[in-house]
C-alpha cells in the first residue's frame, strides 16, 4: 500500500509509511460531510477499543473542511491525517468510507468498502473477532458516499 503523504502547515511534506512496523496497521478513510461515516463512528470506536492491543489505527480525512470540529464533536481519539499531496489523494480516491487492513510490509490483508452494516458488519466481526453496533441497513445495499468501487484499489507496495 503506498504510504500516506500529507503537507503540514508550511506545506512540508511528511510521510506515514506501513513498510517496517512491528505492526499492521488499519487505515479509516472517511470525510466529515459523510453521513455513512458519521453512522459508523460507533463502530470504529468499538474496533479501535477492541483491536488496539493488536493494530495500529490511523484515520485519513479525503476533506480537511470542518475537520477539526468533527474531531472534537466526536471525541475521535486516533492519529488523523488530512492535506493530502495530490499522489495520496489520487491512491485513495473513491467513497467514503473504507478500511483497510496492512501488514507491518506493507501488503493490504483486508478491505472493506463502506460502513459496517448488513455483510460488511459480518465480514468486520469475524475478521476481527469483536460484535459490532447495529448502525441499521435502511433497505439500502450502498452503504458508502460517493461510491466508486472501481477506484478502491490502492497500490500494494511491493517486497
Amino acid at each position: 500500500m503506498p504510504p500516506i503523504q500529507t503537507k503540514d502547515s508550511n506545506e512540508a511534506v511528511l510521510t506515514e509509511s506501513f513498510q517496517n512496523r512491528n505492526t499492521p496497521t488499519i487505515v479509516y478513510i472517511f470525510s466529515p460531510d459523510c453521513s455513512w461515516c458519521t453512522r459508523n463512528l460507533s463502530n470504529i470506536k468499538i474496533l479501535l477499543a477492541q483491536t488496539k492491543d493488536k493494530y495500529r489505527f490511523i484515520g485519513l480525512s479525503l476533506d480537511s473542511k470542518g475537520l477539526q470540529e468533527y474531531i472534537a464533536q466526536h471525541q475521535l481519539d486516533f492519529s488523523i491525517y488530512t492535506n493530502l499531496t495530490e499522489d495520496t489523494a489520487l491512491a485513495y480516491k473513491g467513497g467514503t468510507p473504507r478500511t483497510f487492513v496492512v501488514s507491518d510490509d506493507g501488503v493490504i490483508l483486508k478491505s472493506w468498502f463502506g460502513a459496517y452494516n448488513g455483510e460488511n458488519r459480518k465480514e468486520v466481526e469475524d475478521y476481527f473477532k469483536i460484535r459490532l453496533n447495529d448502525i441499521g441497513d435502511d433497505n439500502n445495499k450502498k452503504n458508502c458516499e460517493t461510491c466508486d468501487q472501481e477506484a478502491n484499489n490502492p497500490k500494494e507496495v511491493t517486497k
